[in-house]
């Protein structure tokens, strides 16, 4: 799970502008969210987003890099 969280840094710092160093705390609060509730007894099912990561990227590249992308993501 750690992995694939931390792979998900370099697409918000180049495609959505993001500081490193944000976007390793938004990575961090994820997983500690993700673990969160299947904790408390949730059914997980991993992976259901992997397939729409190529659409995503190619949606927030109409955007103009900054804000603009990370409110249309």
């Amino acid at each position: 799970m750690c992995a694939v969280d931390l792979a998900a840094i370099p697409l918000m710092t180049e495609l959505l502008g993001m500081p490193f160093e944000a976007a390793l705390a938004i990575v961090m609060i994820n997983g500690l969210f993700y673990l969160f509730h299947h904790l408390l007894g949730d059914p997980v099912v991993p992976g259901w987003i992997t397939p729409a990561i190529p659409l995503l990227i190619m949606y927030v590249s109409t955007f103009p890099e900054g804000e603009s992308r990370v409110h249309a993501l």
